[in-house]
């Protein structure tokens, strides 16, 4: 009772972690605050933000890293990779 007690105090719960996906939807009528599947809810993120059709990041700190030297790679990995000549 005093964990029920405890969770009716909070406004929400997130189950976070891939091994707890699913989950949320199994315990919500036992748990009397929301329930949130984190992996549920990245995943309509990830959905949302790709239907926006927004460009990648050129800037900032999600920007792609600056390319580096890659001296002394095998000559087949820098055709694979498409770093050759």
């Amino acid at each position: 009772m005093a964990v029920r007690r405890k969770l009716s105090r909070a406004p929400h719960r997130i189950l976070a972690g891939a091994p707890l996906a699913g989950l949320a939807r199994n315990v919500a009528d036992r748990i009397p605050v929301p329930v949130v599947d984190g992996v549920a809810s990245a995943t309509r993120h990830a959905e949302s933000l790709a239907a926006m059709g927004l460009a990648n990041a050129r800037d900032g700190s999600f920007a792609p890293p600056p390319e580096k030297d890659w001296a002394g790679l095998p000559p087949a990995l820098a055709r694979l990779v498409g770093r050759a000549g």
